[in-house]
């Protein structure tokens, strides 16, 4: 039995563990063959685990560890788990679960990320259907939402807090989503694409909340198809790969650009149409220099110092014609860089007791020495490997988003808005003799918008705030004294 010991730590702020236990799985069961499964990257080599247990998955899932590499909690699309495979409270039906009993049906359809200590956002969407330009019908995710997890000590397995709050309208792939940390080394850029344009959707993650959201404008629009997409290591580069062949003409297409962190700017638009055609995806090695497109049958390598870069392209595999047990092929689909700097790719189609991996991906062409069918599951996985950002990226020094607090930091760690829940006055306590020199409060609606924006005198201890023109709902809020974010916090109002 796996147990949910070590969540009450505090995660710091160098965590590099987030990555270490990937869940995986098949549709509900009761044949031992579609258990669960966890590959442990605590161990080296990677360990993988049988779980007696069956909660469902089907193509999409995320998850998360502690600091010390212990599970904490995932989602099949459709519920968060904590580490014993139970739905935490209030994290049922992220989609319908009549819809989707066995998980929702999507590569990188969300993504799970830390946003403070034992504090988690998942986002994802309300999932639409449409009919594309194409004729054909199509999905995608209308609004875009988030979803706010805690773990703390008076939620120890774990509660959803914020559910399926709005982010954003505009209709997006439900397939795609990828995520890369700010250069300032706390928040997060989250990016999708807008459906059937050139247009990207840019959400900037400011610690527990969606602070802001733009659309940007570059490259080709793509029509509505099977998408995935990666951000480097070092976070400069963005890829995306995309097939569409639902009308019987198929095509995949490779897409690149370059990444500002601390702007959150794509730039530099280069696209490739691949000579072989069918789903898959794509990763980047640990030294961010080769980009890898798993095709179906053939698995490729490009060399991004390269000035040409799809000049370069290399073929590192091809199916080798290996077929499981139930005799269904064993092709390359999604693939994930993984703790232990190998590249894992599952399998396309069919379930399989199967997986891929690149051995040495920081290696040029055949000695980066792709290992065909080289582990066997001891549960069959449904297409399936966690979507997850890289977390070994922290600040970009120098840049002007590196605002990491250096040498000593004053400790605000005692500011409460109080009473929470409150009404249309509240009070800002802020410790000791207040604070140092002057500051502000700002506070934000679920979406991000900057509802209420006061100054903050120094050496005063109570601040008294009116709220009387926000509306009832959840808000956030940060103290901010030159220029630095020195305390969060959320505060609801009910009443008026």
């Amino acid at each position: 039995m796996l147990c949910i010991l070590g969540l009450s730590l505090a995660l710091p702020a160098r965590s590099q563990k987030e990555d270490y236990n990937w869940v995986l799985g098949d549709l509900i069961s009761t044949d031992s063959l579609f258990q669960m499964a966890i590959m442990n990257f605590n161990h080296d080599p990677v360990s993988i685990e049988y779980v007696p247990k069956s909660v469902g998955m089907d193509m999409v899932t995320s998850s998360l560890s502690d600091s010390s590499g212990r599970l904490v909690c995932f989602s099949n699309g459709t519920h968060i788990f904590n580490s014993e495979f139970e739905i935490i409270e209030n994290g049922n039906d992220l989609q319908p679960s009549q819809w989707y009993p066995s998980g929702f049906f999507s590569t990188q359809g969300m993504t799970l990320l830390p946003v403070g200590q034992r504090k988690y956002l998942l986002v994802d969407g309300k999932l639409m259907h449409f009919k594309g330009s194409n004729g054909l019908w199509s999905s995608g995710f209308s609004p875009a939402t988030f979803s706010m997890i805690n773990f703390e000590e008076s939620a120890p397995y774990g509660r959803v807090e914020v559910k399926k709050e709005a982010i954003y309208n505009d209709t997006v792939n439900f397939h795609g989503t990828a995520a890369v940390r700010h250069a300032n080394g706390r928040d997060w850029w989250v990016i999708s694409q807008k459906m059937e344009s050139n247009k990207y959707s840019i959400i900037y993650l400011n610690d527990v909340y969606p602070k802001q959201h733009t659309l940007q404008s570059i490259g080709d629009s793509l029509p509505p198809g099977w998408d995935h997409s990666v951000f480097s290591p070092d976070g400069k580069w963005y890829a995306r790969y995309s097939w569409w062949g639902w009308s019987g003409a198929g095509c995949s297409s490779l897409y690149l650009y370059n990444f500002d962190r601390c702007s959150g700017e794509l730039s530099n638009f280069r696209s490739y149409r691949l000579k072989d055609d069918g789903p898959g995806g794509v990763a980047i090695s640990p030294n961010s220099r080769y980009l890898y497109v798993s095709n179906w049958d053939t698995i490729f390598q490009y060399d991004l110092y390269a000035q040409d870069i799809f000049a370069t392209e290399t073929v590192v595999a091809g199916y080798d014609g290996f077929r499981g047990e139930d005799g269904w092929p064993v092709r390359f689909f999604t693939p994930q860089l993984a703790p232990d700097g190998r590249i894992y790719i599952c399998v396309p189609n069919v379930s399989s007791r199967y997986l891929h991996y690149i051995e040495h991906p920081d290696s040029a062409g055949l000695a980066c020495k792709v290992v065909q069918h080289g582990i066997k599951l001891p549960v069959y996985n449904s297409n399936t490997l966690p979507n997850l950002p890289y977390f070994r990226l922290y600040e970009e020094k120098g840049s002007p988003c590196d605002t990491i607090w250096k040498g000593e930091r004053e400790d605000y760690a005692g500011i409460l808005l109080h009473p929470n829940p409150g009404g249309a006055s509240v009070n800002l306590r802020i410790p000791g003799d207040g604070l140092e020199r002057e500051g502000q409060l700002n506070m934000y609606s679920t979406i991000g918008s900057l509802v209420l924006n006061m100054p903050l005198p120094a050496k005063t201890t109570d601040n008294s705030i009116n709220t009387n023109a926000l509306g009832i709902g959840l808000y956030f809020y940060e103290v901010v004294v030159n220029g630095k974010r020195v305390s969060r916090g959320k505060w609801i109002k009910n009443q008026n």
